[in-house]
């Protein structure tokens, strides 16, 4: 009787309010401050996007000049501009002009109803292919990209590193359970002696004896208690509220076993999933959408060897209505023409600003090779780590039976006056040496299983579970 209950208490666990792992991260990415510094950072991004395509808003300007001296009105002039511009660097300009007086230049007269323009402007150098309007907006997209990529990078790693911590928690919580039980089954055998030792059944050494194993125990239980404290301090600043402020895990919180293991990754899955990381891991798109960003930079910084020039075409034609728009005449004889074009004679500012950009480049590609090689490799550690420990786990499990059946024929012995009270001690001990590798791997495998995910990049995934 006395070892199936010994047995018993040493085996039960400690019923309380447990944490899964799963709830623990879904409260860690709902207000700590690097999952909000992600948000926030993917917002920024977008407005940088926004801000970009703003540089292709079509734009009014208006303008009213007069003069008027000792009763002489020089001038008296009116401008109405509408721009719009294109993604194909082509801007097109509308206009409504009108100016009058006694003393005016000529060449800025206008009919008595104005003047209508319509106009196209077009570069014919520099700008052709691209110019710093759509070099912006194809690197804020990049930005963009790379916003994203980085928010997924960061909750993947924050995850990580909450597992790490909760399977530290968990590993902790373990010890203490197992060191209380053996603490109880201490107090529970001391009694049990000093009745023998009354009853004439056992010898007054072991109450010493057990006595001293008592001593030893709850030693043990103080430092597990400790390091429990530590751990579930550790793991509450992961838990943060509404307000900014990071919670405090309550001693009646612990850390739940999963429902079940998750198995590890096969050899074969594994090399799958490589060439999956190789394209989709949130450090190579990042590398990527940055590499995206230094070519659209050196596409624009190329067009320094062609000459900056452009043209403008405009009609005209006489009237301030709507309707008198597009009822141009000859265009030969009503027409606005300008043209401008510079080149530097040397180009050093250009052939730096080239060489810059090519630099940049090699660069990033350079950085987009060492992500894919990284990604792979984390993923490889990552997998046979996993595969490691869940080997580890399924030889202690069993480490843990039979160290169970040792305890409890070896009980059995002492009752029947074959052993001593030492040898039960001692199987004991290696019982709860036992149980606590075993608490120690499963710790380790929950950070594991969460390195695994970050480095297979899938936050989706993770967050799908």
């Amino acid at each position: 009787m006395i070892a199936g209950l010994a047995l018993s208490l040493l085996l039960q666990g400690v019923a309380g309010d447990t944490v899964a792992l799963e709830d623990f991260q879904r409260r860690v990415l709902r207000h700590h401050p690097v999952a909000q510094a992600a948000d926030l950072a993917l917002r920024r991004a977008r407005f940088g996007v926004s801000l970009a395509r703003g540089a292709f808003d079509p734009t009014v300007a208006a303008g009213l000049e007069q003069k008027r001296f000792k009763g002489i009105g020089y001038y008296d002039e009116f401008e109405l501009r509408a721009t719009v511009p294109t993604p194909l660097g082509i801007d097109f300009k509308l206009g409504w002009e009108r100016a009058d007086g006694e003393i005016i230049n000529p060449e800025r007269a206008t009919p008595s109803n104005g003047l209508l323009t319509a106009a196209v402007v077009v570069p014919l150098g520099r700008r052709i292919v691209t110019d710093e309007r759509r070099t912006a907006l194809k690197q804020a997209d990049a930005q963009l990209t790379a916003a994203d990529a980085e928010r997924a990078r960061g909750l993947l790693q924050l995850l990580a590193e909450s597992a790490r911590s909760y399977g530290a928690w968990y590993e902790a919580a373990q010890r203490t359970d197992i060191a209380r039980e053996a603490e109880r089954i201490a107090a529970f055998r001391l009694g049990a002696v000093r009745a023998r030792v009354v009853a004439g059944d056992a010898a007054a050494i072991d109450t010493i004896e057990a006595r001293l194993e008592l001593r030893s125990r709850e030693v043990a239980r103080l430092d597990a208690e400790n390091d429990l404290l530590a751990a579930r301090t550790a793991a509450g600043v992961f838990l943060w509220s509404e307000q900014g402020r990071a919670e405090v895990l309550a001693a009646p919180r612990s850390p739940g076993a999963p429902a079940a293991w998750r198995a590890a990754p096969s050899v074969e899955r594994e090399a799958r999933l490589a060439e999956e990381v190789r394209r989709a891991h949130p450090s190579v798109l990042r590398a990527e959408a940055r590499l995206s960003e230094l070519r659209a930079g050196r596409a624009l910084a190329r067009q320094q060897w062609l000459p900056d020039a452009r043209v403008e075409f405009g009609a005209l034609n006489a009237g301030s209505g709507a309707g008198d728009l597009f009822a141009f005449g000859d265009l030969s004889t009503n027409q606005k023409i300008s043209g401008y074009a510079s080149q530097s004679l040397l180009m050093l500012r250009e052939r730096a600003r080239i060489g810059q950009a090519e630099v940049g480049v090699d660069l990033g590609e350079w950085e987009l090779t060492l992500a894919r090689e990284q990604a792979v490799a984390s993923l490889r550690i990552a997998a046979a780590s996993w595969r490691a420990l869940e080997a580890q786990r399924a030889r202690q499990v069993e480490a843990v039976a039979d160290a169970q059946l040792l305890v409890a024929g070896e009980q059995r012995r002492f009752e029947a006056g074959e052993s001593s009270l030492l040898i039960v001690n001692l199987r004991e001990r290696a019982l709860v040496t036992e149980r606590n590798a075993l608490a120690r791997i499963e710790g380790r495998l929950i950070a594991a299983e969460a390195a695994f995910d970050l480095a297979r990049g899938q936050l989706a995934d993770v967050l799908a579970r």
